[in-house]
């Protein structure tokens, strides 16, 4: 056999050869990733949530919201929520991030969360978490986080709590500590 012909053979069972090697896929690599489900984003919202008779229950405000659907929730970024319900005492919930689930019964907040409004006296009242869970229909937060809870009166910290908003009710859970200011006319 000539060299030519050698040469020629040789050369396509290389090509050959190499073409099955590059059409292969491994096995162990991984699959392409289904393409994301499109979904809605709004940059400076507001999202309303309506009582049964469309009166406004709730406002979300956000810097940015960014609907999952794979999540089936809302992501939400600069989040500011207010209770508007007209029967029950506003307050008004912050927090650096969190989602809202798509039936929006569940709102999660995480990074700097703060919730104000008042105490069954009217006091001013402020409380501070990490990380808080709202039943949003309920007027209802938990937190396993440390909570710090202000008022005019004092200060309370403590680990969990459990609040029932419409009742302006806090539980504090566990390792509660507070400091408290006596009014002069005060005596023990």
């Amino acid at each position: 056999m000539p060299i030519r012909q050698i040469l020629i053979i040789g050369t396509l069972a290389v090509l050959a050869l190499g073409s099955h090697f590059a059409l292969r896929q491994p096995e162990d690599q991984p699959q392409a990733a289904p393409p994301r489900e499109a979904g809605y984003y709004v940059v400076d919202g507001t999202m309303r949530g309506l009582a049964d008779n469309g009166d406004a229950l709730f406002e979300i405000s956000a810097r940015r919201a960014e609907q999952q659907p794979q999540l089936a929730r809302v992501a939400l970024e600069g989040v500011d929520v207010t209770y508007m319900d007209r029967e029950a005492v506003p307050w008004r919930l912050r927090a650096d991030t969190g989602h809202i689930s798509a039936d929006w019964r569940l709102l999660e907040l995480k990074g700097h969360v703060r919730i104000e409004g008042t105490d069954r006296s009217g006091t001013p009242l402020a409380l501070l978490t990490d990380n808080l869970t709202v039943m949003v229909n309920d007027r209802r937060a938990i937190t396993q986080s440390d909570v710090r809870m202000e008022s005019t009166d004092g200060v309370l910290t403590a680990r969990g709590m459990t609040a029932d908003l419409a009742a302006q009710r806090f539980e504090l859970e566990a390792q509660v500590r507070g400091r408290f200011v006596a009014d002069a006319g005060d005596r023990l």
